[in-house]
């Protein structure tokens, strides 16, 4: 689907106009419409190397706010200006210890601040250099009305891969309250960059967007400059530690005239369409939290990468997505919360914890990098690594990934309590078009899968179909709870490729209460035993596969239906689960492992043994 008259992204007639310049639309749930590279060559399995990036090592949102919180200014001396006004709603400066100040009477100064936020974004944009410093516990109203409140100057003397500039608190690590600034209502974006330029930072404030609905839309932040008028590109815009609360979208980065954006240890709340949106090369989209961002309607998502130009270097790292605004009025998944539609050189989506209700809708994906989209652009996701990743109730695939040669998806967990059926982990989930990268060498190992359900439209653990060569499967657990699944039957692997397409496929487990479950699928043997034979002398040199896997409980203890944990923002997803799915003694999966393709280090960042265990924990 790629017409954006399908899509409510935005209803008005300024954010529709500008969707049309940007090229871009979103079809949600692995069905999205986006316009993505052009002028890019697809790749062969010939031409793909097999490559394994790095694993990060995750951390918390916790610690990530903590250290933004006592970062220092840039600035100092007579470079930082300071204000204060306690008149907005909301405001807080008595608890916070911060006093009025005054446009006229005031010096600047913490001992005696201006009032405005006006006068502070008039100082902020009136060179290179400048620190606007507003009081905790403040809340400041913009006087103006237009459809970009506050422009940002181009700060050409700010070179490229510079922060010079910054919007932030005082004093720093202070008591009290974020200090507020104040969407006016109507059709808004608050803070854009369309002079383009860029070196500027924003810290440990909060964006309040005025009540719904929003006539037109509006945006926290509007990345874009109009390279057609000779506007120069947007460049390093750093967004940490920020709340943003009733907006359609929180940050709107317009792809091809941006780079170096991070967008880290941010809240959003209550955003209807999208918290980010976008994509540029240089980007990192990490240890944010989106709780009640998107909507049950399918074009929008928590998370959305969208680029119709090549990008590079692109990390989403440690954040958590939960649930839609409150305004959307249903708390269904019918999207994807976290997708992309991109081509996509050097990818890492890892540590990520998606949850949604048990009732998400066989549309719902719970996190979807494919080509399903009708823009005439090739799609890729080159040199990419999806691991340590959480998706609960993700709907008809927790895990989809399409045109990823060389991909790595490892040490994730996939828990379905939904009745969606589909996969927890599919790729390629849908061929190359002609335009897009084959996807070969697919490695999908140390996963973990975890149906709770009796799902009447049948489900199948892991999916490695349709293309390409050199995949390999190893080390991954699936297990059913269900006792009956209706007519359609459960399997634990799914493979449709000639078995020549298939580099190692080992050392993987399942279990199933459910007596008609299958081993494989779409092979002409169903059993675990009888696909061993059948694999050892359909052709292969070597022993077949799966001659280390075993049929047999994990031996998990807890209670059923598992209690989802709260989250967190002081642990990271795979610290809230390891009591439920780390091996106890005794388990077929300790020690089961094939160590040559198991990832150095688990889910939870610690270091596997020599005798590398089965699932995303060591």
């Amino acid at each position: 689907m790629s017409d954006r008259r399908k899509s409510r992204i935005h209803s008005g007639v300024v954010f529709a106009a500008l969707f049309a310049i940007f090229a871009l639309a979103s079809c949600g749930g692995g069905s999205a419409a986006v316009g993505a590279a052009t002028g890019t060559t697809p790749r062969s399995c010939s031409a793909i190397q097999n490559t394994t990036p790095t694993q990060p090592s995750i951390s918390t949102i916790a610690a990530t706010d903590a250290a933004i919180v006592a970062t220092p200014y840039i600035n100092s001396g007579a470079s930082v200006q300071y204000y204060c006004d306690c008149s907005g709603p909301n405001q807080a400066c008595a608890a916070a210890g911060s006093t009025q100040g005054s446009d006229t009477a005031g010096s600047g100064t913490q001992a005696s601040p201006y009032q405005t936020i006006d006068a502070a974004m008039t100082w902020l944009n009136g060179g290179a250099n400048r620190t606007a410093a507003l009081c905790r516990g403040g809340s400041f109203t913009p006087t103006s009305t237009g459809i970009f409140v506050f422009v940002l100057s181009a700060n050409a003397s700010c070179a490229s891969g510079s922060i010079c500039n910054e919007l932030r608190e005082y004093p720093i690590g202070g008591a009290g309250l974020k200090p507020i600034i104040n969407t006016p209502t109507g059709n808004h974006y608050l803070i854009s960059t369309t002079n383009g330029g860029g070196g500027y930072r924003f810290m440990n404030l909060k964006l309040q967007g005025s009540p719904f609905p929003h006539v037109g839309g509006q945006a926290a932040f509007f990345l874009y400059s109009n390279a057609s008028i000779g506007m120069p590109p947007v460049h390093d815009i750093a967004i940490e530690n920020v709340d943003m609360d009733s907006f359609d979208t929180g940050v709107q980065d317009t792809v091809t005239t941006t780079n170096n954006i991070t967008i880290i240890g941010n809240h959003f709340t209550n955003i209807l369409n999208f918290g980010y949106l976008g994509g540029t090369s240089n980007l990192t989209v990490s240890y944010n939290s989106f709780v009640d961002t998107g909507s049950d309607n399918k074009f929008d998502h928590a998370v959305y990468l969208a680029s119709h130009e090549p990008v590079s270097n692109v990390s989403i790292v440690g954040n958590f997505i939960k649930g839609f605004s409150t305004v959307s009025g249903s708390t269904k998944c019918m999207g994807s919360p976290l997708i992309g539609h991109a081509a996509v050189t050097n990818l890492t989506v890892s540590g990520n914890v998606v949850i949604e209700d048990m009732n998400a809708d066989p549309g719902c994906y719970g996190m979807g990098f494919n080509n399903t989209t009708g823009a005439a652009g090739g799609i890729f996701y080159r040199n990419a690594l999806f691991s340590d990743n959480i998706v609960v109730n993700g709907g008809n695939n927790g895990i989809n990934i399409t045109s990823c040669p060389s991909c790595a998806i490892e040490n994730n967990l996939i828990i379905s309590q939904s009745d969606s059926g589909g996969a927890a982990i599919s790729t390629p989930a849908s061929s190359a078009r002609p335009q897009d990268d084959v996807e070969c060498y697919a490695k999908i190992v140390n996963n973990t899968a975890y149906y709770e359900t009796t799902s009447t439209q049948g489900m199948t653990g892991i999916v490695v179909s349709g293309e390409g060569s050199g995949h390999i499967v190893a080390n991954n657990t699936v297990m059913y709870t269900g006792i009956s699944h209706a007519l359609n039957s459960t399997s634990c692997f799914s493979y449709n490729l000639p078995l020549a397409s298939y580099d190692f496929i080992n050392n993987n487990n399942c279990f199933s209460n459910d007596p008609v479950t299958i081993w494989v699928y779409r092979q002409p043997v169903s059993t675990l035993a009888d696909w061993q034979k059948y694999s050892a002398t359909a052709g292969l040199s070597g022993t077949g596969f799966d001659t280390a896997s075993s049929f047999a409980n994990p031996g998990w203890s807890f209670a059923t239906p598992l209690t989802i944990p709260t989250l967190d923002e002081t642990q990271t997803g795979a610290q809230l689960f390891k009591s439920f799915f780390a091996p106890p003694a005794g388990s077929p999966l300790l020690g089961k492992g094939n160590t040559a393709n198991a990832p150095a280090t688990d889910i939870t960042n610690t270091a596997r043994s020599a005798a590398s265990s089965i699932g995303a924990y060591q």
